[in-house]
């Protein structure tokens, strides 16, 4: 599981970085760019679902931690493309949707491959 596991994961890093890529090759042509900022996103919420997962189980409170994730997300696309704010987050809102259903949907594939 945990090989299959692995994996997809840096699957959805290089899914992240296309997507990014997608979203901002007019101001950032160079895709190695959109890669080193989804590999930091990416850190970023391994390390916050690596704080929150164990207390959640406990206190459903610590869910909310992983809204971090996202507020990080929006500085960092405006810090790295300097957009206008509004922009900028109607950017991160798509970014982070593509993110979740990408997840879901790599999780789901996971599940079904070792369910067989």
């Amino acid at each position: 599981f945990e090989k299959v596991y692995g994996r997809v994961r840096y699957s959805s890093v290089l899914v992240f970085a296309v997507l990014s890529w997608l979203i901002y090759r007019r101001q950032e042509p160079y895709f190695v760019r959109h890669l080193v900022a989804g590999l930091h996103f990416y850190s970023l919420w391994y390390a916050v679902a690596l704080l929150a997962g164990l207390p959640a189980r406990v206190d459903p409170v610590w869910n909310d931690l992983t809204l971090l994730s996202a507020i990080y997300l929006f500085f960092a696309l405006r810090r790295l493309f300097r957009e206008r704010w509004y922009v900028t987050m109607a950017k991160t809102a798509a970014l982070y949707s593509f993110v979740f259903v990408t997840e879901l949907g790599l999780g789901y594939a996971v599940a079904k491959w070792i369910e067989r």
